[in-house]
């Protein structure tokens, strides 16, 4: 995509991007730690319920709607180089449930330093097959380097994108007793409990994202468009909560992990808003503290491939000893801020984990300039 394409955009990089995608790493290392490690008592503290807002519709639903509309701005977007990284986000989310579930379980097991009941609910085959973000990931970008349609038009992104929001409570949990397939069809519709981020319909996220990217990488203000999109994200927001209320025909089957059209547009309503407070945060930010908050936010934008993968491996490693949900709140928050302190600093110093331009294929949202896109 040129600066012609584009038309006469800003020149800046939309740092927007990077302060969210950054904040939403983040924001999934504590939701994580919290979900891991935090008993009851500590879930249902107002510290837990900030956690798991900040963790919610501000984490995943925000970091894969900028994979989404990063594509509208990456130089590596045709159709062989999205597959190549859809097949290689695949690889890394089976790779991940054996670093982060199946060795350290079956290694914990074997020696007798972990048992069955500290890490109860998990077994060693669910960690190996549980469907988490990188399936889901994966997944959405084979879908978009298939459909030229929807990189071409936003709106078909959004019909695509809606469509599968509708028709995922008529699908989830069908299978077909064969356990191969069912494991396909998991990946799809699943409704098992270890099955995190179904294609339908968290889809919508990155197709969503992709129809705001095709539009913002077309404006000739930018930053104009990210202002009237989150005024338009309120509007989305409340009617998302007014159909939750009244007339959503799906809420008996809606949850975080299978949304019902209300919670989808509620989520991206948030999102919209969280882009524009993202955006004017990094228009104010002049001080030499917050620069120095948005340059460590900035690391973990460019890094987040390496930190998500490797918090995962920690506490994967960590819970079987620890034991699962039995810390109380004071040393869950001890938790948060060793597992987010020690991700950084190991990430910052091992060279391979250091970004490069083939780093991270769910990366493309580093977001470089509009004007040499």
């Amino acid at each position: 995509m040129t600066a012609t394409a584009a038309g006469p955009a800003s020149p800046a990089r939309i740092r927007a991007f990077d302060l969210a995608r950054g904040l939403a790493v983040g924001f999934m290392i504590l939701i994580h730690v919290l979900g891991h490690f935090g008993d009851e008592a500590s879930w249902t503290s107002p510290i837990g319920a900030v956690v798991t807002f900040l963790g919610g519709p501000l984490a995943a639903p925000v970091f894969m709607f900028l994979m989404g509309a990063s594509l509208a701005f990456s130089r590596r977007s045709t159709p062989g180089a999205i597959a190549r990284r859809a097949i290689w986000l695949l690889a890394l989310a089976y790779t991940l449930n054996v670093l982060r579930g199946g060795l350290p379980a079956t290694i914990g097991l074997a020696t007798g330093v972990v048992t069955d009941e500290r890490i109860a609910p998990y077994t060693t085959p669910i960690l190996l097959t549980m469907v988490d973000i990188h399936h889901m990931a994966g997944l959405s970008l084979l879908v978009i380097a298939v459909l030229a349609i929807v990189r071409r038009s936003p709106i078909a992104a959004l019909s695509l994108g809606a469509a599968a929001v509708l028709a995922g409570p008529f699908l989830w949990g069908l299978t077909t007793g064969v356990g191969p397939v069912d494991h396909v069809l998991s990946l799809l519709w699943g409704r098992e409990w270890f099955v995190f981020f179904p294609l339908f319909g968290w889809i919508v996220y990155p197709l969503a994202g992709l129809a705001y990217g095709t539009l913002l990488v077309r404006a000739p203000e930018p930053h104009a468009f990210i202002r009237r999109g989150a005024a338009f994200g309120g509007v989305l927001g409340l009617a998302g909560l007014a159909l939750i209320a009244t007339v959503d025909p799906f809420g008996g089957v809606d949850d975080y992990w299978r949304q019902g059209p209300g919670t989808v547009l509620a989520v991206l309503g948030v999102g919209l808003v969280w882009l524009g407070l993202c955006d004017a945060a990094v228009s104010r930010a002049t001080g030499p503290a917050p620069r120095r908050v948005l340059g460590l936010l900035d690391g973990w934008s460019s890094r987040v491939t390496a930190m998500y993968c490797l918090h995962w491996i920690l506490i994967g490693w960590s819970v079987g000893l620890v034991g699962h949900r039995t810390l109380e709140l004071p040393a869950v928050l001890v938790a948060m801020v060793v597992v987010l302190v020690v991700t950084d600093q190991i990430v910052r110093r091992l060279p391979g984990l250091r970004p490069s331009p083939a780093a991270a294929p769910d990366e493309a949202a580093r977001t470089p300039s509009l004007a040499t896109t």
